[in-house]
């Protein structure tokens, strides 16, 4: 299995891929910056933690982002160049568009709350991505701050991580079928049961959270605030939401 060692800068992962630095770091995978030692270009490499490599939900949500990436082809979602699998290690990876820059949690966290005029375009665009998966019946299930990148000198926006995005009929709602999925304090009330209906409008009700916090540095939900934790939402969400 893949050991900590090999990760280290200067190691090849995959036979092209020169690791420079580590970028990031979750439950479910790490992001490395890396060289590809065919055309020296810089690009960001995910790679699926080896713990859940024999497991199939981590590993099939894994492979999903890569697939939704290159399916939409959006220039507001990071590009997606290779997926793979290291011969020696067996485990699975995203080599894709290395971005610069910061995601929206660590732009309010930084500068405070947004203006109207600053924040707008950054709506605007992120709606654009929306609207574009939306289009093709794909539900993200977890729009949030950091899942807001703000990429290179213009400020580029782009979505992250479609691991958890759903495939809808466009003229149809879906079942979550096996429960919540999503981030809790950006969740819509319909992702938080089994058998919740995921349709866009999940989608816009985590977008018009995201807008609360960006233009107040505030999350919405007092549960965030008094730490009454998933069951103080829970309350919110189901019997006094606004």
């Amino acid at each position: 299995m893949l050991g900590s060692l090999r990760l280290r800068p200067g190691a090849v992962f995959a036979h092209d891929y020169e690791v420079l630095r580590p970028i990031a770091s979750g439950g479910m995978g790490a992001v490395y910056a890396v060289r590809d030692r065919r055309t020296g270009e810089e690009q960001a490499m995910k790679v699926l933690l080896p713990e859940l490599v024999a497991e199939e939900r981590p590993r099939r949500r894994f492979l999903q982002e890569a697939q939704i990436a290159m399916q939409l082809a959006h220039d507001g979602i990071p590009r997606v160049y290779h997926t793979g699998i290291d011969d020696e290690a067996g485990i699975p990876f995203i080599v894709m568009e290395l971005l610069r820059g910061e995601d929206l949690r660590a732009r309010i966290k930084s500068r405070g709350p947004m203006g109207m005029e600053e924040a707008a375009p950054i709506f605007a665009a992120l709606a654009e991505v929306l609207g574009s998966a939306h289009r093709e019946g794909l539900v993200h299930r977890d729009v949030k701050p950091e899942n807001v990148f703000l990429h290179g000198p213009s400020e580029r926006v782009k979505l992250l991580d479609f691991g958890v995005a759903k495939l809808i009929d466009a003229h149809r709602t879906s079942g979550t079928g096996t429960g919540a999925v999503g981030s809790p304090m950006w969740m819509a009330p319909e992702q938080t049961s089994a058998g919740g209906r995921i349709a866009c409008c999940t989608d816009v009700w985590a977008f018009g959270l995201l807008t609360f916090y960006v233009l107040t540095g505030r999350i919405y939900w007092k549960a965030a605030q008094d730490e009454s934790g998933i069951g103080g939402l829970l309350r919110e969400l189901h019997v006094d939401p606004v």
